[in-house]
């Protein structure tokens, strides 16, 4: 009896219907679309509120006015996906050029690697090497500062097997020898000639060499993404003081910027190990 009760209004409907003119049923079946089309928008306001509750920034309004977003077309746009703020972006951007600069200097260690592996003796192996020098020799409290070893000496071949390191400055010489001691490259140990030259004869690579190259690498391929990820805890605490939190859309962006660049060393790494072994 009660299904009876149900169904009997909607039969009822559909008879009424049958009945109309046809003019009539096409003025019903557009209130009909029009009724449904203003229900629909009114689910939509009620997903962008709820969206809007499950982070910290309740509404999205309010995510919309702190990251100074004018637009009017983002109004309904799920806070999962808001644009995150001029504020944002220039912390992300910061940070990457932290990153990016941490992943040049390794990408320049790569290079040396594959260079040495290869037999091939060529000045560039020593680009990375800094040196700290005394700002003014005459006047020690002055300070150091550090700057690379080609700003102050010039570097050559000789013999094809031997690099040359000359200073511009003799007073340079004992620092620059202490940098490329400090440097610790594989099979590479500095001899002083003279007050303004060091000799360091380069053998021809072994397997064992290889190895060696290798292993100084992914210890700075380690080092490196250490550096990034110092970065990333610097910058989680600036996008915190933001507003933003743990679950936000500019948290995970973050956080998959410096996944990215990790990804890059580990890749350069990887084709450097291949091209020295080949």
């Amino acid at each position: 009896m009660s299904a009876l009760r149900v169904v009997r209004p909607f039969i009822k409907a559909q008879n009424l219907r049958a009945t109309l003119p046809i003019s009539n049923q096409r003025i019903s079946s557009h209130l009909q679309i029009r009724l449904y089309a203003k229900k629909k928008d009114r689910e939509e306001d009620d997903f962008h509120h709820l969206k809007a509750k499950r982070g910290k920034h309740k509404p999205d309004e309010i995510v919309v006015e702190q990251n100074n977003i004018t637009d009017p077309s983002l109004k309904f746009v799920p806070g999962s996906l808001m644009p995150h703020g001029a504020d944002y972006d220039k912390e992300e951007k910061a940070a990457d050029e932290r990153m990016q600069s941490s992943i040049r200097w390794f990408r320049e260690q790569a290079r040396n690697v594959e260079t040495r592996s290869s037999g091939r003796v060529v000045p560039d192996i020593l680009d990375g090497i800094k040196v700290t020098i005394a700002m003014d020799p005459e006047n020690k409290s002055a300070g150091n500062m550090e700057v690379g070893l080609k700003d102050i000496a010039t570097v050559g071949v000789k013999h094809g097997n031997t690099l040359v390191v000359s200073v511009f400055e003799e007073y340079t010489l004992r620092a620059v020898e202490k940098a490329l001691y400090d440097a610790n490259l594989p099979g590479l140990t500095p001899n002083r000639t003279d007050a303004r030259t060091i000799l360091m004869p380069v053998s021809q690579p072994t397997v064992e060499s290889r190895n060696s190259l290798l292993a100084a690498l992914h210890k700075q391929a380690e080092e490196t993404k250490v550096a990034i990820r110092k970065v990333h805890q610097s910058s989680q605490k600036k996008v915190k003081a933001l507003g933003f939190d743990h679950k936000s859309g500019a948290w995970t962006d973050l956080t998959a910027l410096v996944n990215k660049r990790i990804e890059e060393i580990d890749s350069t790494f990887e084709k450097t190990k291949k091209a020295a072994l080949k």
